[in-house]
């Protein structure tokens, strides 16, 4: 099967289709390891990685929807030391490249991450999380989210410490909420990065038959239930910037990747779909290639 190798989503990004593994579907090289063959991902993107270890969240971490999947992880990864020592190098087997997804609350951590993961041997590209951090660890009760105009300003002079460190290709992948799509897209482009990634899980919360809540605070809803709304986001996205997009969300079927592809993604990343149907890559694939 000929697959469309050498595509360039970026300057000094390239990747071997168009198909990624989307944030932490892959998990540090081993989750999919007995069920797929992930070299032929277009690149693989890590799990979010922070400064200091995180346990994540307590258990039950995960719950079933009707369309889609409830989680609350609370980010947990082996902080940045133990990642660049222990984990990058375990990547390097897969043969695609690697891009890792980071996610700080301080323009000084933000440039400690990229700095030094920018600079280690088998990184190919970092994208940055830009979700407020209340949403993605999860566990925390969360009283008032930032403005749309403080959030827009967050993420600006985020890229801005990032840009001053690292020059190697930089996704940023917007907020599902707080931000309309169309205006992080901007505001991310203006700030310097090269790639907008849409595709950020829903905040939602499941309730238990006695009204208690079956998760200590706001977990992200991810699966089919959310495509339509991240298909928006990548329309959105595409209607204000030229930049390249990479775009994911309840990607199931060859059909998915069409309309994503339709609604004006470069690139889709791929999660859950790995998962329940292991031998989805090939099918995918063969769309990416009538994409081009």
């Amino acid at each position: 099967m000929s697959v469309d190798t050498g595509f360039e989503l970026c300057p000094g990004l390239v990747l071997k289709n168009r198909i990624m593994a989307a944030s932490g579907c892959t998990g540090w090289g081993d989750a999919l390891q007995d069920f797929t063959d992930q070299a032929l991902f277009g690149a693989i993107i890590t799990p979010t990685v922070t400064i200091l270890p995180r346990e994540g969240n307590p258990m039950p971490r995960t719950g079933e929807t009707p369309a889609g999947l409830l989680y609350s992880t609370g980010l947990p990864n082996p902080g940045l030391n133990m990642f660049l020592s222990e984990y990058l190098p375990h990547l390097a087997h897969i043969q695609s490249p690697v891009i890792v997804s980071i996610i700080a609350e301080t323009p000084d951590d933000w440039m400690k991450l990229a700095s030094d993961i920018g600079s280690a041997p088998g990184v190919d590209g970092i994208e940055m999380n830009l979700t407020p951090i209340q949403l993605q660890i999860c566990g925390e009760e969360i009283r008032r989210l930032p403005s749309e105009a403080e959030w827009c300003t967050t993420m600006h002079e985020s890229i801005v410490a990032v840009r001053g460190v690292y020059a190697g290709p930089l996704l940023a992948k917007i907020p599902s909420v707080t931000v309309e799509p169309g205006l992080a897209a901007s505001v991310v482009v203006e700030a310097g990065a090269d790639v907008v990634s849409v595709g950020q899980a829903l905040p939602a919360t499941a309730v238990r038959a006695n009204g208690t809540r079956r998760f200590s605070g706001v977990a992200g809803l991810s699966g089919p239930a959310i495509k339509p709304y991240t298909l928006y986001c990548t329309w959105r996205a595409r209607m204000h910037v030229q930049e390249p997009i990479v775009a994911s969300g309840g990607i199931l079927t060859s059909q998915d990747a069409e309309e994503y592809f339709g609604a004006g993604a470069t690139a889709i990343a791929v999660g859950v779909a790995n998962l329940v149907h292991p031998d989805i890559l090939p099918s995918l694939l063969s769309v990416s290639q009538k994409s081009i």
